[in-house]
């Protein structure tokens, strides 16, 4: 694991510059990891501060999430620190604190974070 002080986080890559899956750590030591986003059938941008899902059955493996939320086996993997369309690298927040920009659409606040209820 790499550690990062003010790390660029919310930057958007056009072509991969880190190996996918590469994890780094903040000064807060929140984690985040290197991946790829796919828009999937839904053609949904990513939203930086929205929860994407490994893309069904090979993202995890492959790095690579969707907020397309029918695309997903529902496995969250994390808080876009970016706006990401399709086939863009990025990072994703794995660990720590974290504030979304999209409104829950069922649970409140401190429940454990699950897609029931969620949308695109």
């Amino acid at each position: 694991m790499s550690y990062s002080i003010g790390g660029d986080f919310d930057r958007v890559d056009s072509t991969q510059e880190f190996a996918l899956g590469t994890i780094m750590q903040d000064y807060t030591g929140a984690l985040y990891k290197y991946v790829t986003y796919s828009e999937e059938a839904a053609a949904v941008d990513g939203v930086a501060g929205e929860v994407a899902y490994y893309v069904a059955a090979t993202g995890y493996a492959n790095n690579d999430v969707t907020s397309d939320l029918s695309a997903s086996d529902e496995v969250g993997a994390g808080v876009l620190q970016a706006a990401l369309s399709d086939n863009e690298f990025g990072w994703i927040q794995i660990s720590g604190r974290a504030t979304l920009t999209i409104a829950l659409t069922a649970g409140g606040d401190g429940d454990p974070l699950t897609p029931t209820g969620a949308g695109d």
